[in-house]
């Protein structure tokens, strides 16, 4: 008899301990914090189960090809489904699940909504951002434009969203490694666009990102498509 109501008491204990642990916890963890950021969604969970697997991808796959209009769990889909909080939903945050789903890293979970980076200079013809290493705009004139690996000795990462937009004069571009996203629209409407160098870094290839390039004759992609 003693001993039962010792067994029961250290049980009482143990389990006030995990109560109390996971009260002072709230939010300390990546996931947590993403739940809270995003008005209680849960990152990358786009089918809203309660669970990031292979059935989110599947959906998510189905929805960038066109085959889902909308996710089954409506806005907190999209939610879920915008990974790196760019305000799109494009192959970038596919890359990003299916990069985590297969063990070969984490998802970026947001800790609060990003402000607008004003950390932005001009330099040989871009407008360049030193804070996220991101091509954000061509101002430049040639027809033959080689983007820079390192600007101000940052490293260039990426093409953002719109970035050579009808810049109808551009006939060639290269892209050097190192670059791995190429944002949405990134080269829209370059009519007179013939040839695009593209590195084997590249992982994400945004919406759009071609289209109106009614000349683009030659890509040239030197690693895996992704």
């Amino acid at each position: 008899m003693k001993k039962r109501v010792l067994w029961m008491l250290v049980l009482c204990i143990t389990a006030g301990i995990v109560i109390l642990q996971h009260t002072s916890d709230t939010y300390a963890c990546p996931e947590c914090d993403a739940r809270f950021a995003l008005g209680g969604v849960l990152l990358a969970d786009v089918n809203d189960d309660g669970l990031v697997n292979a059935i989110d991808i599947a959906i998510l796959r189905a929805y960038l090809i066109g085959r889902m209009p909308e996710f089954p769990s409506g806005e907190r889909g999209k939610v879920a489904a915008d990974i790196d909080r760019d305000g799109d939903i494009n192959s970038l945050d596919f890359a990003y699940l299916r990069r985590f789903l297969t063990g070969k890293g984490p998802l970026p979970y947001p800790t609060s909504t990003p402000s607008p980076s004003t950390n932005i200079i001009v330099e040989s013809g871009f407008e360049f951002d030193l804070d996220t290493g991101t091509i954000v705009k061509y101002i430049g004139d040639d027809d033959i434009v080689t983007i820079p690996n390192i600007i101000e000795g940052i490293k260039v990462n990426a093409i953002g969203d719109s970035a050579f937009c009808s810049r109808s004069n551009i006939q060639k571009v290269t892209i050097p490694k190192g670059i791995t996203t190429i944002g949405s629209e990134a080269f829209y409407s370059c009519k007179k666009l013939k040839i695009i160098i593209l590195p084997d870094s590249i992982i994400s290839i945004g919406s759009n990102a071609f289209t109106e390039c009614v000349e683009l004759s030659e890509a040239i992609f030197l690693g895996n498509q992704p």
